[in-house]
């Protein structure tokens, strides 16, 4: 499924569509820096019902909230398998999931690039 965002509007129809239709547990998003992957997860956890502010987490890494787990792999390489005990009944987003050297069974995948006049191009695999 791919999906192109115009607007903020467009992300969030996307993230109601999305989080509606997720099998998964863990979410891997890849893409390059500003192409809207922590976007995409901000309108996420309001479909979830979160009413904390969503920010991203590359400075300390990893953010748990109620009903997930948001986590930026950006400075991470191999595992996280020190993170694993926080993963427990909750969704997993994972930013920049392609610098880990796990194999995810349980996952979504979604690309995420910048098109013309700046769409975000969210392409779920």
């Amino acid at each position: 499924m791919k999906h192109i965002s115009r607007t903020l509007k467009d992300t969030e129809i996307f993230a109601k569509e999305f989080i509606g239709n997720l099998k998964t547990r863990f979410v891997l998003l890849n893409g390059q820096m500003g192409a809207g992957k922590t976007t995409l997860i901000k309108f996420i956890a309001k479909e979830l019902g979160e009413t904390d502010v969503v920010t991203s987490p590359t400075f300390n890494i990893m953010k748990v909230y109620e009903k997930f787990v948001h986590i930026d792999a950006y400075k991470i390489t191999g595992s996280l398998e020190e993170y694993e005990d926080y993963f427990e009944d909750k969704i997993v987003f994972i930013e920049w999931s392609n610098n880990l050297d796990e194999i995810f069974d349980d996952a979504t995948y979604i690309n995420v690039s910048m098109g013309d006049n700046n769409e975000h191009i969210y392409e779920v695999i």
